[in-house]
This record gives structure tokens, sequence and C-alpha cells, in this order.
């Protein structure tokens, strides 16, 4: 899942749902409860509230991906464009 402030022009990880982290809490309904769910940002603050959001909401397997959709970049892994 990836959280943001706005629409993800940038990209995100493929496969990624992209929820603005401000509309999170209306926007429950489209992240999956029945598997684990990865958060990441751009460089990680705003994937530590999500995550914190979804814990507080009842989902049970939340983890962040610390290093953020920055480095998943210079990593050079797959990009999805928004």
């Amino acid at each position: 899942m990836c959280v943001g402030r706005g629409s993800g022009e940038a990209g995100h990880i493929p496969g990624a749902v992209n929820i603005p982290v401000a509309e999170l809490d209306e926007r429950l309904e489209e992240v999956p409860r029945n598997r684990p769910l990865i958060v990441h940002c751009q460089t990680g603050a705003r994937a530590a509230m999500a995550a914190s959001i979804l814990k507080a909401r009842g989902f049970n397997d939340v983890r962040q991906f610390s290093g953020g959709f920055a480095e998943w970049q210079r990593a050079g892994l797959p990009v999805e464009s928004a």
C-alpha cells in the first residue's frame, strides 16, 4: 500500500494500492484485511502514520517499508506509473 499527500504522480511499487494518508480513514474498505500489508511512502514518515492508523483500525499484520519509495527507486526495482 502506498500512502502519500496526493495522487502518486511519482509512481509506486507495482501492485500497491495508492491512498493519500489524509484519506485513509474514509477509504479503509479499499485496504485488504486478509493478507499482510506493507505500507510505503516517499521517505517513510507518512508510512509510519498510516501503519499506526491501520493498526488502530484493527489491521493486525501491518509493516512499514522503512526506506520508502525513494530507496526502492535507487535500488532499481520496478515502478508503476500513476
